[in-house]
């Protein structure tokens, strides 16, 4: 008889009665460290998500310059997109033309 493992909360049992009750017992003296070893985790994870709290409220230091270079990439976007539309207005004028084809 196989039951799930102890680290999952689940113990391997097998056909000894004997050694399944030591089993279970060392698993039952388990559980007041594995429940600490939990609250630390969980204690852990609130300061984490206070911390995270605390920072979302704080204003963004970097602002004006994410501001100043976001608006200098969409002028630079802008000016390839005219660009890669000239190109492509060249290359239909040459094809069209038959300039290339000799």
């Amino acid at each position: 008889m196989v039951s799930p493992q102890p680290e999952q909360g689940r113990l391997a049992l097998g056909t000894d009665a004997r050694g399944n009750i030591t089993r279970l017992d060392n698993a039952l003296a388990g559980i007041p460290e594995r429940l600490e070893r939990a609250n630390e985790q969980l204690n852990n994870l609130y300061n984490q998500q206070e911390a995270a709290k605390a920072e979302v409220g704080k204003p963004f230091s970097q602002e004006a310059e994410l501001t100043a270079k976001s608006q200098r990439l969409a002028e630079l976007d802008a000016a390839l997109n005219m660009e890669d539309k000239r190109c492509a207005k060249m290359y239909n004028l040459v094809q069209t033309s038959g300039f290339l084809n000799t």
